[in-house]
């Protein structure tokens, strides 16, 4: 089908009523004859149009779709006719029906603004052609069509006459145009996301920058992305336009993992002596598990996004959770190995340009080179980890703690909170369902203004079949039955009550009507009435005899109903009207059913899918953090962030459609994601009151969510210059999520745990001087063979059950592997202060030497993590606080339980190891 609408556009906007002034110049508007003239030489063309197909020459009279007198099926096309034009001009013609040859016909279907006093129409300014094309020869009429738009984009009318223009593709390939035109922009967000990283990453000095390393993650997530696509259309998945939008998404989560691979990473530079392979395994040791929860959650939100009923919906699920899996492993493979050649380039202390060995910016000024010079060449290896911070890294650790954590704060975005709630629940009570169909396309297609024309001056008014597909006894008690079918249902609100086109109905009040037989009402239907009334011909099917009606239909017309939620909804209705009555084999059809039976369906269908993800995340939450009371805080933050998208798309102007169904799904990753990164680094804190560890969390997680959640912004920030509906809303949408997401993780889940999380059962012993250190439990991880940093514990694992508590020493002395008494040692001891070789002549006896730092058995033991020597009270030569070491290697030599008991028998469990330190016996 193709359809014109001409609109006369000369006047002001009081044309688009259905009352004007009766004046010279409005009169007729596109009944006057030099319009009518353009309209006609439109018709003409579109009526002369050719294609061909498999050699074959199809015009219109070849692929139009004929009425029962073989004529072709033009809706308005009689008002082009010179016999309409002089009833015009008589004032002949009545509005809003009108009497024809054949039969009554209702013009509001084909004019809009008119001038109508006393029902006698006088002009209008919008009229409307429909040109019909038949369905079984679909390829020609396709072709046929593509030429219509071809010759309705080149035709201009001018002197005010403006025309709009669709055909039965247009929707399909407005959409395709709408989605595919805005991919470019995915090379910009590549530039942006480059940029954004290197901006976070630059800190430091010429050596210890990062912003190398950030490309590289921006570079693994692309190419995670670029994979998903490869992979999937190698084995034959088919790609939807909807696809367009997930590299926008991806990208974010990628260079999200990019971040937290990188804070860890800050986290052992402190740790002067470990080798680079060893530090990237604490890096991964630190930020596995974050990556880990990031990516699987949102993977597995994906997969369960694949059994949604819509097949856009399927998938866009597939190709965005494949690529988020490939994402994880570019991440663990090709990130991780730039981050080991970031480390030997820092650790050969190499600038990040050149790759030349750098001088320091002191030494660099020392010769007097510019300050410039200095700034660009100069660099060192980083002792520190905010040595090659950046702002952005270093400012919410500093400020949010302070800020968050103040009692009069946490009363205020307490408040904040439950207004915010309050609202979210309000909008998503009222938020609607159902999508204009288009805002499918750009705001600039022809489709889009031709559908906007179309809805303002027609309305949407949909001609309801009543399908009755089988024989029944018309003339008797079926026949009543199927008048009274259609009485109920022009009693609902949505269906006009006066409209109604049935043969039946008609027949039965005509002379022509006889039931005394079957054979009598069938043969003066066929051989009378229908020969008078072609327009119902159609209406009407016999089977091979004649003798029987096999199928017929009568038509009902919807009042002007434009939500597609209203209209899914009569749908509903009408299907259980028709269902009711048993004994007729009725049903009802509308050809944009097919499209309402997506709008019933989506509630439905999100509720199970989001019901599903909340509990699969609940299990994924459980399995990485078997904490019950962080499980529970999770998956509330998950349902309440989900309230708060809901109710933020009211606000934002968008309604409930497939569409969104896609972004909810994704909002229920990120919530896990942000929520587990706070979460886990509370676990973490060996702080003993809950402020303290909610206060850590802040500090650890704070920065990498927020930069984490910027890059997803930055990522899909370009999808805001597109023009198409989908992307903009994408936009929106995912906006919300990041921003809800991340002001959940780090505003109100801090403040939350604060009071409620779970405390520490790590208990403190207390020092001579006062000061707190702890110890291990029973259930704590001694690791053999392996490395401690923080409180994570890197390298083989063997789990001790104990029964008491037990100092370092304690643990040293029970090393199994000491065999000999008295052998000789070299200890390795890190702190951050001194690193000294200790005179033999102040070491316990039968201990040779003491490195400081040094290397044993392969094994790195930090005894100390920040030992200051250089800060004891000089009264009584206690140290001012000392923090021991929470676990030591299991499997230590000889010497080194030699040296264990020298010093024990020499003084008390404190004092030797300070006085070592400061080179005193």
């Amino acid at each position: 089908m193709a359809i014109i609408i001409f609109r006369y556009a000369s006047d002001d906007t009081s044309i688009y009523s259905n009352n004007y002034n009766n004046s010279t110049r409005a009169r007729r508007r596109l009944f006057l004859p030099k319009h009518v003239d353009m309209m006609r030489r439109v018709d003409r063309a579109v009526r002369a149009l050719r294609v061909t197909h498999n050699g074959s020459e199809y015009g219109f009279l070849d692929l139009c779709a004929r009425s029962a007198d073989d004529k072709c099926v033009v809706d308005g096309d009689f008002l082009l006719m010179e016999s309409f034009i002089n009833a015009l001009e008589h004032g002949l013609v009545t509005f809003p029906e009108m009497q024809t040859s054949f039969g009554q016909v209702d013009l509001t279907w084909v004019m809009a603004g008119v001038d109508a006093p006393h029902n006698h129409l006088e002009s209008a300014s919008i009229i409307k052609l429909r040109y019909y094309l038949r369905v079984d020869r679909r390829d020609p009429a396709v072709k046929w069509n593509n030429m219509f738009l071809k010759l309705m984009e080149n035709t201009s009318l001018g002197d005010g006459v403006e025309i709009a223009y669709s055909s039965s593709e247009s929707l399909e390939q407005e959409l395709e145009r709408g989605t595919v035109g805005d991919i470019v922009y995915f090379g910009l967000t590549m530039v942006l996301m480059v940029v954004y990283s290197v901006l976070v990453t630059t800190g430091g000095n010429a050596v210890s920058t990062r912003a190398m390393l950030a490309c590289g993650g921006v570079l693994a997530a692309g190419l995670g992305i670029a994979g998903a696509f490869g992979v999937l259309c190698l084995v034959g998945v088919k790609y939807v336009n909807f696809v367009g939008i997930m590299p926008f998404l991806v990208i974010g989560i990628g260079v999200d993992d990019m971040f937290l691979l990188m804070s860890a990473w800050g986290e052992t530079i402190h740790l002067q002596d470990l080798s680079v392979p060893d530090r990237v395994g604490i890096t991964f040791s630190k930020a596995g598990i974050g990556i880990t929860i990031t990516s699987l959650t949102d993977f597995l939100a994906f997969l369960i996004g694949i059994t949604s009923d819509f097949i856009v919906v399927r998938q866009f699920c597939i190709y965005t959770g494949v690529a988020v899996i490939l994402c994880y492993v570019c991440n663990a493979t090709l990130f991780g190995a730039c981050l080991a050649l970031h480390g030997q380039r820092v650790y050969s202390n190499r600038h990040c340009l050149t790759f030349r060995p750098a001088l320091s910016r002191e030494q660099l000024r020392l010769q007097g080179v510019s300050e410039m010079k200095v700034f660009c060449c100069g660099g060192s290896i980083p002792a520190k980890n905010w040595e090659d911070e950046s702002a952005c890294e270093k400012l919410p650790r500093r400020v949010l703690p302070r800020i968050i954590l103040n009692p009069v704060v946490k009363v205020i975005l307490g408040v904040v909170f439950l207004v915010y709630l309050g609202f979210s629940i309000w909008g998503a009570v009222f938020l609607e369902q159902g999508m204009l169909y288009r805002n499918l396309v750009l705001d600039s297609s022809y489709y889009h203004r031709f559908s906007t024309w179309d809805t303002e001056y027609f309305g949407q008014r949909l001609a309801l079949a009543f399908v009755v597909d089988g024989p029944i006894d018309y003339a008797g008690s079926q026949g009543d039955a199927f008048l009274k079918l259609l009485k109920f249902a022009q009693q609902d609100p949505d269906v006009n009550s006066t409209f109604i086109r049935c043969w039946l109905d008609q027949y039965r009040n005509t002379p022509y009507y006889n039931a005394t037989s079957n054979k009598t009402f069938l043969s003066n239907l066929f051989n009378k009435y229908l020969r008078k009334n072609m327009i119902m011909q159609t209406d009407v099917v016999f089977d091979w005899t004649g003798e029987q009606i096999s199928a017929s239909r009568c038509y009902l017309l919807t009042t002007n109903l434009v939500d597609p939620f209203r209209q899914a909804q009569l749908m509903a209705r009408l299907r259980v009207l028709a269902d009711s009555t048993r004994d007729l084999p009725v049903f009802v059809f509308q050809p944009l059913f097919v499209m309402l039976e997506h709008t019933l369906a989506i509630l439905p269908s999100t509720l199970q899918t989001l019901g599903t993800a909340v509990l699969v995340m609940f299990l994924v939450t459980f399995a990485f953090l078997p904490q019950p009371l962080m499980v529970v805080l999770v998956t509330m933050n998950i349902i309440l962030i989900l309230i708060g998208v809901f109710g933020s798309m009211y606000f934002l102007g968008i309604t409930y459609s497939g569409i969104s169904m896609i972004h909810l799904i994704m909002s229920v990753g990120f919530s896990v994601d942000f929520s587990a990164h706070i979460c886990a680094a509370y676990l973490m804190s060996d702080a003993r009151t809950r402020a303290e560890r909610a206060e850590y969390a802040i500090v650890h997680a704070s920065g990498p969510i927020f930069n984490g959640g910027m890059s997803s912004l930055v990522g899909v920030s370009m999808l805001l210059m597109s023009e198409s509906y989908i992307f903009t809303t994408f936009f929106k949408i995912m906006s919300m999520v990041i921003t809800a997401g991340a002001v959940h993780a780090v505003f109100f889940m801090p403040i939350l745990l604060s009071y409620i999380g779970p405390e520490n059962t790590t208990e403190h012993d207390t020092v001579p001087d006062g000061h707190t250190h702890s110890v291990l439990k029973k259930t704590e991880t001694v690791v053999s063979n392996g490395i401690y940093s923080g409180s994570k514990l890197v390298g083989k694992e063997n789990t001790k059950d104990r029964n008491s508590h037990k100092t370092v020493l304690e643990l040293m002395k029970e090393d199994d592997s000491a065999t000999e008494q008295g052998a000789q040692v070299k200890c390795s001891v890190s702190y951050s202060k001194r690193k000294d070789h200790i005179p033999s002549e102040n070491l316990p006896a039968g201990v040779e030497s003491l490195d400081v730092p040094g290397n044993t058995d392969g094994a790195f033991l930090s005894l100390f993590d920040n030992l200051h020597t250089d800060e004891v009270d000089k009264s009584d030569q206690q140290p001012n606080s000392i923090t021991p070491i929470e676990s030591v290697g299991t499997n230590l030599s000889t010497g080194r339980q030699a040296f264990v008991r020298q010093v024990q028998e020499q003084e008390a469990a404190t004092k030797p190891i300070n006085k070592l330190a400061n080179g005193s016996t």
